[in-house]
């Protein structure tokens, strides 16, 4: 499931083209992560329609729609909706995520750095699974998913945080 998830959201984030900012070397924002995390609990409900903007093209099954609502332009470039509907394997499912700018830091401890501020931000009922692949997936009976990956681009390592609800 988790496998597949990652798929989704590579294809996800591989449909738009992105204009960079300058890398962002200090620690990560508790802040920026933390409302990050709210807006996303906030609008989950309503399945982000609230925070759902123009559409962009789908790929890969997924409708996608620009967010209105970022947590912040300096800590994040992108904030995005996604939705698709059910399959074989998976259930109807709505996201929002955000992909940090570019970093310099090394990809474990970018990784770790953002885990460590999920981790105390969200409340202790979230369980979190085995990091693996830079990867990690908390979740709560009844509650969005939240969902961090760290990878690697030629600008840099970025992390992406996503908030998803299946139907």
């Amino acid at each position: 499931m988790i496998t597949r998830l990652v798929a989704i959201s590579a294809i996800f984030w591989a449909s738009f083209a992105t204009v960079s900012a300058a890398p962002y070397d200090s620690q990560i924002d508790a802040t920026a992560i933390a409302k990050l995390l709210s807006i996303g609990f906030a609008n989950a409900p309503a399945n982000f329609s609230s925070i759902r903007g123009t559409a962009r093209p789908t790929l890969g099954g997924i409708e996608q729609y620009a967010a209105l609502t970022w947590p912040d332009h300096t800590h994040f470039r992108d904030c995005k909706i996604g939705h698709f509907g059910p399959t074989t394997d998976l259930r109807e499912t709505y996201m929002y995520e955000c992909v940090s700018t570019a970093r310099r830091l090394p990809m474990e401890k970018l990784f770790e750095l953002a885990r460590r501020e999920i981790r105390i931000i969200l409340p202790v009922s979230y369980a979190g699974d085995a990091p693996k692949n830079f990867a990690e997936t908390w979740t709560r009976r009844g509650h969005p998913d939240v969902h961090l990956y760290a990878y690697s681009q030629a600008d840099g390592q970025h992390y992406l945080v996503r908030l998803s609800k299946e139907l």
